[in-house]
């Protein structure tokens, strides 16, 4: 519906006079929605974050209630707070209810009946004509039902949005939020986000020049459409304000808050970004311009053993550059995507000057090529005449993956997918076999066919071990490709690939003379390397060396594969003496997997009895629960009373506040985590050093109460968590009278702390 026009197709003066009228109004009430009532706590920090507070899935039925209401509700506020929340106790569950109730509704292409003034049939009609937000329809839904909501305003990162736009474009992507209060803190929701997204939105500036078929894009505005997605419900403030920026600091929610300015310079995060765990290397800047026609961009995974992908996409901006792309020039494979595990690094060098755009893309499959982030990268001086890379990886990259075992192929000898060499010297590259093979390497070189490099290369396998020789004819680079399959029949899979160079991929590097103190740092370094055993020590060392860019002579390497071997045989003997199964799990299969097995193989012997003694001791009857026996108490409305205080003595070991667990309620809520939050996951990572002294002796009062047979007889499962507590507190006891256990356990406590307390203080 649009206002009435005169006959020179200017609104008239009645029409003016109304749009005028309509807008104050809207202000008024967006002015009002965003203003705090008096009794509304002020805006702090949350003291949980969003996966402790709220698990999907575990609200299904007032979830179907809420998607089952029919426009019947709406006719007064009265009826609509009624049904939605009148049987609700907690505020997470009515805020639940209203979200999932709103999203249901098709603002976009449903009818909405008419309603009387203020009702809310009359609020959603004007959520449909666009003369309201869905933010402020969902902060006056939520008021209605008693809950604590404001209107919050500023800039938000939408999809019109491109990196390394400039802060008056920034300023213009004016969007509005909801700041609702729930389990005692403020927690963000973004119902517009939530409910729905613009899909095929293109602009016409770039380029398509690497990670698929060289395309010119053609403008596009894309089309809404309606989704339901839960990221932007509850969203934890560290993750949120990355993508909305509040005018008034105070509802970042955050204890030190993020600046415009870095708002403005970081890279375009998108949400698989946050999800996956990834994070950007020394928090790089969204805009990065070449040195000597190079950017390098490191990215990785938090996530232990992440089992993720990364690709990219390489653009070129036609709009703000000032040169234009040749058409007979091959402008694909200038990205090197070097991966270790769980990190990557993105080297693009650059064959001609520009603006450029990349886009890095990833996630676990099968949402393996989700829009991860974005950087703006600028080059001013290009590396004239050089030459792409050997051939072109795909997404399986340069180096090893952690997807490398699915493969059979495990313990590769060179970590990183760049590899150093000189003119006529072999290289020898190692894997352990876990299966039966069929391997095939072949060496790749720009000039040159493959017939012509099979003499220099060569494979053998022996005793389940694969070795690869490998020498290069001339400088410069060659790729070392190596396909796996199972059976002879089968299609062959590129499993792993090298680069393999005479030349330092990320440019020429010279040296010039060490002064007194780097040379002084050298000798430092040489002799830790031949005198100490802490590893954090040739840390600190190491890091220093490399600040100062100094040549490796060799003893940087000898340096660094000490404090490797130190650091796997610290985290033996750390886990030994804590006697925790999950960390003793973790050691021992680090240094079964590292080339160090063989001397330490002493070490890692007394940690596998170690773990032994602990699986059989107290922890193997749980280990050995399925999920489904958990998921028999929480078929219990009313426990007994043995079963309610073994489940309480459970979690207040694991580091629950006894306040949080007075009701069945409250312990029927945690129980219904999920993931690693979950019940057995927490005790399969609980570590003894982590103890509270009142936690031990509340839970010691608990299960005095009751004996074993007893709760067995009501429940196997909550006996066998009886089990779990009982031997607990029995074996913290003994430790109690061996008063050197007792000590040492406490010193590796003391240190780790320390340890982590460091490493966080030195974090950007």
């Amino acid at each position: 519906m649009g206002c009435a026009a005169s006959m020179d197709g200017f609104p008239s003066k009645d029409s003016r006079r109304k749009r005028d009228l309509l807008e104050t109004r809207n202000e008024k009430m967006n002015e009002k929605l965003g203003t705090p009532e008096r009794n509304y706590p002020r805006p702090r920090p949350p003291r949980d974050r969003k996966g402790h507070i709220y698990t999907p899935g575990g609200y299904s039925e007032l979830e179907y209630n809420a998607r089952r209401a029919d426009f019947n509700i709406c006719l007064t506020w009265h009826s609509f707070a009624k049904y939605l929340t009148q049987a609700m106790t907690t505020d997470i569950e009515k805020v639940r209810s209203l979200f999932v109730w709103m999203g249901c509704q098709n603002f976009q292409s449903g009818s909405i009946p008419n309603g009387k003034e203020d009702s809310p049939l009359s609020y959603m009609s004007k959520v449909k004509k666009k003369t309201m937000s869905y933010a402020a329809f969902f902060v006056k839904i939520c008021r209605a039902a008693g809950l604590k909501a404001v209107l919050i305003k500023g800039i938000a990162k939408s999809v019109v949005y491109d990196v390394g736009d400039p802060l008056e474009e920034l300023k213009q992507l004016r969007n509005n939020w909801c700041a609702i209060h729930v389990n005692g803190d403020w927690r963000f929701v973004f119902p517009l986000w939530a409910y729905s997204a613009v899909e095929g939105r293109i602009t016409d500036k770039y380029t398509l020049i690497e990670g698929g078929k060289m395309s010119r894009s053609k403008a596009s505005s894309g089309s809404a459409v309606k989704k339901f997605n839960e990221f932007f419900f509850l969203t934890d403030p560290d993750v949120f304000v990355h993508f909305a920026f509040p005018d008034n600091p105070d509802w970042q929610l955050l204890t030190v808050p993020l600046t415009l300015e870095r708002y403005l310079e970081e890279p375009y995060f998108r949400q698989p970004y946050f999800e996956n765990k990834l994070q950007v290397a020394t928090l790089l800047p969204g805009l990065q311009k070449a040195k000597h026609g190079i950017v390098e961009i490191g990215i990785k995974s938090l996530i232990e053993n992440w089992q993720g992908l990364l690709t990219y996409q390489l653009y070129f901006n036609n709009k703000k550059s000032t040169m234009v792309l040749p058409k007979k020039t091959q402008l694909s494979n200038f990205v090197l995507m070097d991966r270790c595990n769980s990190n990557w690094k993105f080297t693009v060098r650059f064959p001609i000057d520009g603006v450029y755009k990349l886009t890095i893309n990833g996630g676990v499959p099968p949402k393996s090529n989700e829009w991860v982030c974005d950087f703006k990268l600028v080059c001013k001086t290009a590396i004239e005449d050089i030459p792409p890379l050997p051939c072109d990886t795909g997404a399986v990259g340069w180096g090893p993956s952690n997807n490398l075992e699915q493969y059979g192929l495990t313990s590769p000898s060179h970590t990183h997918g760049t590899i150093l060499t000189k003119l006529r010297q072999y290289l020898y590259i190692g894997f352990t076999l876990t299966k039966k093979l069929f391997i095939r390497s072949e060496l790749v070189g720009n000039k040159y066919k493959p017939s012509e490099l099979e003499q220099y290369v060569d494979q053998r396998i022996t005793n389940r071990e694969l070795v690869v020789k490998v020498m290069v004819p001339e400088d410069g680079e060659f790729a070392l490709r190596v396909y796996a399959r199972e059976k002879k029949k089968l299609p062959e899979e590129n499993v792993i690939n090298y680069l393999i160079t005479t030349d330092d991929p990320a440019g020429p590097r010279t040296y010039r003379k060490e002064n007194a103190f780097e040379k002084n740092l050298r000798k430092e370094l040489v002799t830790l390397t031949q005198q100490t055993k802490d590893p954090d020590e040739m840390d600190k060392v190491i890091e220093r060396f490399d600040k100062l860019a100094l040549e490796d002579k060799g003893d940087l390497k000898k340096a660094r594969s000490r404090r490797d071997f130190l650091k796997i045989r610290k985290d033996l003997t750390d886990a030994t003496v804590r006697r925790h199964f999950g960390t003793l799990d973790t050691a021992i299969k680090k240094a079964r997997e590292s080339k160090f097995e063989a001397k330490l193989k002493n070490t890692t012997k007394k940690a596998e009895d170690a773990r032994n003694e602990v699986y059989t001791t107290w922890i193997h009857e749980i280990l050995e629960m399925k999920p489904s026996t958990v998921a028999e108490l929480k078929t219990y409305k009313n426990p007994p009373t043995a079963i309610f205080d073994t489940m309480k003595a459970v979690y207040l070991l694991l580091g629950e506040s006894a306040d949080m667990l007075n009701t069945w309620e409250d312990i029927h809520s945690v129980l219904s985590t999920i993931g690693n939050d979950s019940l057995l996951h927490r005790i399969k990572t609980f570590q003894t050093s982590q103890l509270r002294e009142h936690a031990l002796e509340e839970a010691q009062k608990l299960t005095e109460k009751h004996d074993l047979p007893s709760i067995k007889s009501k429940s196997p499962a909550a006996g066998t968590f009886y089990v779990w507590v009982r031997d607990l507190v029995n074996m913290i006891k003994d430790e109690r009278s061996n008063p050197k256990r007792k000590k040492k356990r406490k010193e590796i406590s003391t240190f780790s702390t320390k340890t982590t307390n460091t490493k966080k203080s030195q974090s950007p």
